[in-house]
């Protein structure tokens, strides 16, 4: 499942590397019919896992949180794409910076639980596009500018500005 969130997340970041272009027009059609529908079947997934333990939940509610607030953010990529509008890709950025936070705060739960009832952890853990190099909150969409008219010779600005 992991995996399947991780190449959505790799496809879309694509759209934003360094020193290339962003095709809105490809990023719309990916996100409308490919990168948008798996992301949901993906959160679909996660809410269908059974868990047996209160913190255990507690802890899948906090994944999904983050996973959601990272799908939200796509869907105002979507829609600043759409729009051609700087306000709502300013919103999106906001949220892939949340959706990374929360992530984070995720992990920090997870190692602190595996701590607590002395479990040793192997491998990462939930690995998705927000913790690995190149995520959302790096790629943030600043490539896309509403006031170039979002055409394909947008470039792309520094991921760390």
């Amino acid at each position: 499942m992991d995996t399947e969130e991780a190449e959505i997340m790799k496809k879309f970041n694509s759209y934003f590397a360094e020193g290339t272009a962003v095709d809105t027009d490809a990023l719309l059609k990916d996100l409308t019919d490919n990168l948008l529908p798996n992301y949901k079947t993906f959160l679909d997934d996660v809410q269908a896992i059974e868990v047996k333990t209160d913190e255990v939940k507690a802890l899948k509610d906090q994944y999904y949180d983050a996973m959601n607030a990272q799908y939200e953010a796509m869907q105002k990529v979507e829609a600043a794409v759409k729009d051609k509008n700087k306000d709502i890709q300013t919103e999106a950025q906001k949220l892939l910076s949340d959706a990374q936070s929360k992530y984070t705060a995720y992990n920090d739960a997870v190692y602190a639980l595996a701590q607590k009832e002395n479990v040793t952890l192997n491998g990462e853990i939930a690995t998705t596009a927000t913790s690995e190099a190149g995520s959302t909150t790096e790629a943030n969409t600043e490539a896309i500018d509403p006031s170039e008219a979002m055409t394909d010779e947008v470039e792309t600005t520094e991921a760390a500005q």
